[in-house]
C-alpha cells in the first residue's frame, strides 16, 4: 500500500478514547475529535468470537488512529450523545510500504 493522500479523504468522523471508569463502573470517553475518513455504506454480517452474528452498515477507512475500545460517531450524528458513538468492528491496521502512514479500516 502507498502513501494514503488524506484530501481524498472527504468525510469526517469524530472519534472519542477511553478514559475511566465512572464510579459506576460505566466507561467514559474524552472528548470527540474530528477526523478525516472514508465512509461507505456496507452491509455485511461478521461472527464474533462467541459466535455471536454482528449486522453492520458501514465501511470506514482512515490514516489517523482509532482503537478497538474508541467510540466512532459518523458524520452528522450527535456526538454531545455516547449512545450513538460505536465500537468499531473487525478492526484492521496496516503500514504503508514506505512507512510512513498507518492505514486503518473497520465496520460499524
Amino acid at each position: 500500500m502507498s502513501a494514503v493522500d488524506e484530501s481524498r479523504l472527504r468525510d469526517r468522523i469524530n472519534v472519542a478514547s477511553p478514559t475511566s471508569a465512572s464510579v459506576y463502573g460505566d466507561r467514559t470517553y474524552s472528548t470527540p475529535v474530528e477526523i478525516p475518513a472514508r465512509v461507505e455504506p456496507r452491509a455485511m454480517r461478521f461472527v464474533d468470537a462467541l459466535g455471536e452474528e454482528i449486522d453492520v452498515t458501514t465501511w470506514i477507512g482512515t490514516t489517523r488512529v482509532v482503537n478497538a475500545d474508541s467510540l466512532v460517531w459518523l458524520p452528522g450524528a450527535n456526538t454531545a450523545n455516547v449512545s450513538e458513538g460505536r465500537l468499531p468492528i473487525n478492526l484492521k491496521v496496516a503500514e504503508t510500504v514506505d512507512g510512513g502512514q498507518t492505514w486503518r479500516e473497520f465496520f460499524l
